[in-house]
């Protein structure tokens, strides 16, 4: 087997101890909300910003290669 790695295949995903390549990784990405608190019912207080609940952006990984089991495909 060959232990060199693929030149176009930039991408290396560790999937449950496998190693998969991929030429392009995209959707990276999180987003949050910003919550604004107040202490108290008084309007003299300002206003504190927290970070609130996290958005993922939907992963795509384009072209893999795979070696020969089929865990990956059996997830799918």
């Amino acid at each position: 087997m060959n232990t060199y790695p693929l030149v176009k295949f930039s991408f290396e995903v560790d999937w449950g101890g496998t190693n998969i390549g991929f030429q392009e990784v995209s959707g990276l990405s999180i987003e949050r909300d910003i919550i604004e608190y107040r202490q108290g019912a008084s309007p003299d207080f300002s206003k504190i910003k927290m970070p609130g609940m996290a958005k993922f952006g939907n992963i795509t990984l384009k072209r893999g290669t795979f070696k020969g089991d089929n865990d990956y495909f059996e997830w799918l």
